[in-house]
Parts: structure tokens; sequence; C-alpha cells
């Protein structure tokens, strides 16, 4: 909500001492910035002026307003949301009362909730633990803990986090020991004190443990936001699970034991070291985030019966290649684009034709107020982790001139021939030839094919192959979907490398620890955003069905009644979305199918089928945009360029010349398995000793038959969420909930946006759920 305010401009504690302070009588009041805040109405002795006094001191002074015939007068409000005054003539009492604009009537107003003063002195590290679970009580006592640092508050058998935007000495394992050998009663009542704090590293050691002592396979659920620092989240609980294998292994917290440390610190180390280099490759600046992941990322870290770590594997998803050639307004292309132009050494540069002050229509059309002082820095790190992790120089050196030659492939320009400007004919031809034989070099491909294959169209009819030029908006359709195509493979790439050094021993027990890029509501939603958002609705479900029904079964197996008990179901919002008969996933496709199926036709066809659908909303102020009811939230999305995104379609013409690659380095890259395919045939089962690669979506395998139909993403988003869904449901998930606060100043952490989720989620009325806010 927003609100209009008075504020005094000297702000003080209130001068009541606490007995008054037991005496009144407290309410939780709508608040700009921290959403409820408890304030009590207090009569000026001097001015006779009614004061709103809030528990942090703030003083709301209430503009002096005679009373209307309805006896009310407005404190602050909205057009949906207003809190008045009420002169209630019985008790001879002014009663502050909220007004929505659900309820259409002033009379249906209801009085702002009494609270208990004594109530709110009470400190809560479990908030299931409360009377009231409503959001005013919950965001009153995680904003307490948060001003005292203490950022990690469980609920129920959830963990809430709020981004401190600071480093806290708060993340020392030497409190922590590991499983095994004989303990002391002492020291096993320290451990589950340990284990029952509210803290990242408490998720940890309840998977590390169930693992060991139930020998079972564990999940670690990491949601939020975009921007909520949930990769952040996802480095600690590694680095947990590594120190507990080394001291399973023998290696001291101080590293007494040499012989024991340099035989324990292989895998760990590999695990935590894979991270920075995938962020670098899959990682961008977005509005909300500078350093968003724009993948999903399910890590398995797998340990022997003793309890040290022999292998682990990742596996990736839904990379979004879109960004590669286009980025909204305010954000930026993956990482490694800006490491390369800004961070590489000369010589670097000079060999792949890139000069710092050179313009790269891929990355810097939106934004170019970057630093290279940075870039050199990461790069140089970079270079250090790739080849601690085990990539060779030759490999290294592959991989950044495929990244240079997506770069130039952005500013490869095309023009109208001479001979077709007087005819009227829109066809086109290459204009930079120099960039042009550029680019082949550092792929390895002919040149004159591949110009061929990027102007030309092959069609065959009959016995016979004709050559078909394509316009100039074709030409830079093909161009983008080869840039696309290439860093795609880039990533699988780097991927499955990272996989094959990980899987080094035998497993018996896993831990997962899922990140999934967080829910996302901009000013402008396209089709990617319809694509995480569809992600996250599938781990919202799967969250339904472990957390909600298991606590129903277990409601019900004790003979408690739980006919009161209601959350949100979402499964009619992924019915919507991935339906095969009606869903918008299957009608992307029937569009995409159509010789001339159009963006318009697609909303057109959209509007007709669901206008009845509780779960979509016809947008009719804007005629370009639909709205789907998430479980977070309403969502309006423009339907521009929808199936433009959603075509993963490359030519054949393309991947011919790409597979004719004289060099081997790039062959090997470009010829790796589509982990698409591969994975939702085979989804994910703990202790296989498969390598993953990348489920982004990509183009169909070099070499392979293919198809001039067009292959489309949004198949492919249904079958990997499907695949990462079905491994989680095969462990014991632990969730750990995060969401942003889009501000480094504490005044505005918890804002209306933030704090409203648990409402829009129906997690209210449940004892055991969360409300999400923060890192």
């Amino acid at each position: 909500f927003t609100f209009l305010c008075f504020y005094s401009s000297s702000a003080t504690m209130m001068d009541q001492d606490d007995t008054d302070k037991y005496k009144r009588e407290w309410q939780w009041m709508p608040h700009d910035k921290h959403f409820w805040i408890p304030a009590t109405i207090v009569k000026d002795p001097q001015t006779k002026k009614n004061k709103m006094h809030t528990m942090d001191g703030e003083v709301i002074w209430v503009p002096e307003m005679k009373l209307n015939s309805k006896g009310l007068v407005t404190i602050r409000g909205t057009r949906d949301q207003q809190v008045r005054l009420f002169y209630d003539r019985k008790i001879d009492k002014v009663v502050p009362k909220l007004w929505s604009s659900i309820n259409s009537r002033w009379k249906d107003a209801a009085p702002l909730k009494t609270i208990d003063y004594k109530t709110l002195q009470e400190h809560f590290t479990n908030l299931a633990e409360m009377e009231d679970m409503s959001e005013a009580p919950c965001n009153y006592q995680l904003r307490r803990r948060y001003m005292a640092d203490e950022i990690y508050t469980w609920m129920g058998q959830i963990l809430v986090a709020i981004n401190p935007y600071k480093l806290l000495p708060i993340y020392s394992l030497d409190d922590y020991k590991a499983v095994g050998g004989s303990q002391s009663a002492a020291e096993a009542a320290f451990e589950k004190k340990k284990k029952d704090k509210p803290h990242i590293f408490s998720v940890a050691l309840r998977a590390y443990k169930s693992l060991i002592e139930n020998k079972k396979n564990q999940a670690v659920i990491i949601s939020g936001e975009s921007g909520a620092g949930k990769t952040e989240s996802t480095k600690l609980i590694l680095q947990f699970l590594g120190e507990m294998s080394r001291r399973a292994n023998g290696i001291s917290p101080e590293g007494k034991n040499p012989e024991a440390l340099q035989k324990g610190s292989g895998v760990e180390n590999q695990v935590l070291l894979s991270n920075p280099i995938l962020e670098a490759f899959g990682n961008a600046k977005t509005v909300q985030n500078n350093n968003s992941s724009r993948f999903g990322k399910w890590m398995e870290v797998c340990f022997s019966k003793k309890g040290v770590v022999t292998s682990a594997r990742i596996k990736t998803y839904l990379l979004e290649k879109s960004r590669v050639v286009r980025q909204n307004k305010g954000e930026r292309n993956y990482h490694s684009f800006y490491l390369l132009h800004l961070g590489a050494p000369k010589e670097w540069r000079e060999k792949l034709n890139i000069n710092i002050g050179d313009r790269f229509e891929f990355t810097f059309q939106r934004d170019e107020s970057i630093l290279p002082e940075k870039y050199k820095e990461e790069f140089t790190a970079l270079l250090e982790r790739m080849e601690m992790l085990g990539f060779k120089k030759l490999d290294i050196k592959v991989v950044f001139e495929l990244v240079a030659a997506v770069m130039h492939l952005g500013n490869l320009t095309f023009s109208m021939p001479e001979s077709s400007k007087n005819k009227f004919v829109d066809i086109a031809e290459i204009k930079d030839m120099d960039r042009m034989n550029l680019i082949c070099k550092l792929l390895g491909v002919e040149e004159k094919s591949f110009a061929k294959a990027l102007t030309y169209r092959e069609i065959s009819i009959a016995s016979e192959t004709h050559l078909s030029p394509l316009k100039l908006s074709e030409v830079r359709e093909v161009r983008d979907a080869t840039a696309k195509y290439l860093y795609g493979k880039l990533f699988d790439f780097l991927v499955r490398q990272i996989n094959n050094w990980l899987s080094v021993g035998q497993d018996t027990l896993c831990v997962g620890v899922l990140d999934i890029f967080g829910f996302e509501v901009f000013p402008h939603n396209s089709f990617e955003q319809l694509c995480i958002n569809f992600a996250n609705e599938k781990l919202q479900y799967l969250f339904n069905q472990n957390v909600f029904m298991e606590e129903l079964r277990e409601y019900k197996r004790e003979g408690i009644d739980v006919t009161g008990i209601q959350f949100s179901n979402n499964l009619g919002c992924l019915e919507l979305i991935e339906s095969k008969r009606g869903g918008i996933i299957a009608m992307m496709a029937e569009e995409a199918a159509l010789p001339k199926g159009t963006d318009k036709a697609l909303l057109l066809k959209m509007h007709k089928k669901h206008k009845n659908n509780p779960f979509y909303k016809n947008v009719k102020k804007h005629p370009n945009s639909f709205i789907i009811n998430h479980y977070a939230g309403p969502v309006r999305y423009q339907i521009e360029l929808f199936l433009q995104k959603d075509n993963d379609f490359l030519s054949v013409d393309i991947t011919r010349s790409l597979n004719a690659t004289e060099n081997k380095e790039i062959s090997n890259i470009l010829n790796g398995d589509d982990p698409v395919e591969r994975n939702s045939e085979n989804p994910i089962h703990f202790g296989s000793n498969s390598s993953f690669g990348s489920v982004a979506p990509s183009s169909p395998r070099l070499g392979s038959n293919s198809s001039l139909s067009p292959v489309t993403l949004s198949p492919r988003l249904g079958r990997s969420s499907s695949s990462i869904m079905e491994g989680i449901e095969g462990s014991s998930p632990r969730s750990t909930s995060t969401s942003p606060s889009f501000s480094r100043s504490t005044s505005n952490l918890f804002g209306k946006s933030k704090v409203g989720r648990p409402k829009t989620r129906g997690r209210k009325k449940h004892r055991r759920n969360t409300s999400s806010l923060s890192r």
C-alpha cells in the first residue's frame, strides 16, 4: 500500500513511561515504509490535536478536520486502502478503522486490530510459535530481528532470510561439529542447539545429519524473488557441506592434519570453484540485481557412508538465451562479454580485434557506464579458477574466442545490393566482409559457405535444390539465432566439462541444492518472465504438496479437525500454462507452426480460450497485454515478440556450415549432447553417475536431420521443469525462503510489495508456512 503520511519535523520517542505504554491500546497501523507498525492515538495536552505515535518513536500528525456527518475523518489513504478515525458515540471514543476497496461501504470497515503491548515485547526465533500469524505481527517480528542483525528466522520448518546488505560475523564454522564419534550429553545438547538455531548453516546441518543418520537423499530448496540472494545462500550451504566432509575425513578446522587435508580438499574445493565460473557465463545485471542468475541450477553433492564428499553434479536449465542478443532498458548482457571486452589483457584483445573503446551492439546499446578496472581483476580471477578446476589453456582460449565471435556477430551489418534497389526487392547482402572474415576465422568455418547460409535459404523441390535470398529482417533473425545458439552451446560445454571433473568417485547418498531464478515482476514483462514465473509456479506446487499437504495428513493422523485450514492451490495456474489442450504453451507452439502466425493472433486466441479462467485476465486498457494470476500475485505480460523469442530454430544451412568447422575444440563444443532431450527422457535420479549438461533450451544437435518446422522453447520449458521437480520429489525437501529488499537503506526494507506476498500466496493461515523477506 502507498499512503499519504504526515510526519513531524523532529520525531522523538514517546515521553510516556513503560507503565503508560502497557495501559494504552495499540493497533496495527498501515505504514508506507514498513507496511505494518504498532501505533497508538494520543491527544496532545497543549494543542489538543490527535497524534499517532508509532512504536519506533515516529509521530504522525493527524490533520485537523471536522468530523463529517458520518462521524469520520481520513487519516491517510489511497484509492484502494484508507484508515479513518470513527467517533463511536456509544463508547464516546475515537476508533481507527481500515477500509479497503473490497468493502464498498464504510459501515463494513473493520476496526484496526488491537494488540497487547506485552505481546509486542516478545521475541520469537520461530514465528510458528506466535499466537497471531497474520502479516502484521510476522512482519514486525522479522523487522525487529533484522534491526538487531538477526537476519535468520524459522517459520515452522522453513528458514526466512533477510538481506543485510553488509557482511556479518555470523558464518564461522568452528561451532559446528562433524557427524560421527562418541558425544557426551553436553556435546549432544550443544549440537541440538546449533541445529535448531535459525541460520543458513542449520538448514545444511539438518540435511547433512538426516543424510548420514537416516540414509535418505536430501534436498534444499532455495526460493525467493529476483535479486534475493539465493545464489549466495547456495554458496554458504555448499561451503558448510564441504567443511563437514573435511572434518568427517579427519581434517581439523585448523588444518592440523596436512595429509588428510590433501586427501580431502579435492571435490569440495572444485564444487566451490564451479560457482563463479557458471556465474561469469550465466549471470547478468538486471534492474533488480547486479548479479542475477539467468538460469536454474540443481547441484547434487554426493557422500560416502562416512559423510565424505565423493562426487558432485550440476544440472542447469532454462538459460535465458534471448539476453545474448537483446536486453531491457537498464540491464546488461552476461558478465562474460564485459570480462573479455574490458578485462582481458591487451594481447588477447588485439588477436580478437576487440578494443576497449569499441561499441558492440549485443552489449552496449543501453549501458556504457562500466569501469574497466573492475573487470581486469575479475577476468584474471576467472582464468585462475578455470585452470584450478581443470580447464586446459587451449580450452579457455577457445571459450573466449567463441564469446568474441558472438560479439562480432552482433556488429555484422547487412544492406540491399545495388542491383535490387531499383527493383524494390527486399533482399540482403553482408556489408562488413572484414568482420565476416574474422568471425569465420574464430569459428573455423569456410567464409563463403557461412556467408551463404546467413543470407540464403536452401529449398528442395522434388529432386532439385534452389537458393532463395533472405530479406533484411530475415537475415538479422538468422544472425541473432546463430548467436544465441553458439552461446547456449558454450554454456552447455562448460557445465559438461565441470561435471566430468566433479564425478570422480562412487557415491551412495546425495544432498541436492536447488537455486532457481526468482519470481519476476517488471514494468515490462515478456516471454522470459513467463518462463521464469512458470518454473516458480511448479516449485510452489511442490512446496504446497510437501509442506501443507504433509502437515494436513499429520493432523488427520493425530485426529485434529482440519476442515477450517485452507491455503491457495495453484494447480489451475499450472494448467493454464502447460495444459496440452489449450494451455498457453500449446497455443504458442500451434501459432508458431502457422506460416503467418503473429503475436496479435495468438493473443486474440488466448483471450477467447481463457475468457472464463480465473487465472487469466484480458487487459482492455492495454490491448497488447494479458494478465496471469500467479501464486505471488498478478503479472501483466506484453505479447510483443513472444513468438520470436520462443523460436529456437536454426536452419539446416547454418548447422551444416558450423558442423564443417576445422577447429576441433569448436566442434567439441558444438557437438555435445542435447541435454534438454536427454534429461526429459532420463530425469534426475540421485546417485546416478551420468554427467548432466545444461537444460538450457538449444537447437537440434549439429549433423542431425533438421526439420524446417519451427523448433520452439516453450515445450522444452515444461519438460525441463518437470525433470527438476521429479528429482526433488525423490528426496526429503528442506526450504529456505528469500526475497529482496530493493534498497540498501533499512528504512525501506519492509516495503509494501514484499511483505504483501504472504497474503497473495495464501500461506498465512498455516503455522508451518513462510513469508519471504530477503537474502
